[in-house]
């Protein structure tokens, strides 16, 4: 299997697991560009109607997930440091996965909320 098509693979199986974890907890919305490194946005579920009706002429806030999936000795690339301030989204969520042949494993890290 040639280098992009394996990339291609990992990069499904780690948006694929991503998304299973989260939807137990929240609502997902997944981006149809892969922009700055942003896989999914999340929301927190509404439990009620009425708090769908409170929410919907104010602003949610969106958690960001980047999800990634590596195996072997392969390398993890981000596409922006997610620990700096100057570009720091609030909140910020990465996902690593690695294959299930014995055991899966699965890391996560977050950003702390920050005001700049």
């Amino acid at each position: 299997m040639s280098d992009l098509a394996k990339q291609q693979e990992n990069g499904t199986k780690g948006e694929a697991r991503t998304q299973a974890f989260l939807l137990d907890e929240f609502w997902v919305l997944r981006r149809s560009v892969d922009v700055d490194g942003a896989d999914y946005l999340v929301q927190i579920q509404a439990d009620t109607t009425e708090e769908l009706e409170a929410r919907q002429y104010s602003i949610q806030p969106f958690g960001v997930v980047q999800s990634k999936f590596f195996e072997g000795r392969n390398e993890v690339r981000l596409k922006r440091d997610t620990r700096s301030k100057a570009t720091c989204r609030d909140p910020n969520f990465l996902f690593l996965f690695t294959p299930m042949t014995t055991a899966a494993s699965m890391y996560t890290t977050s950003s702390p909320r920050q005001r700049l």
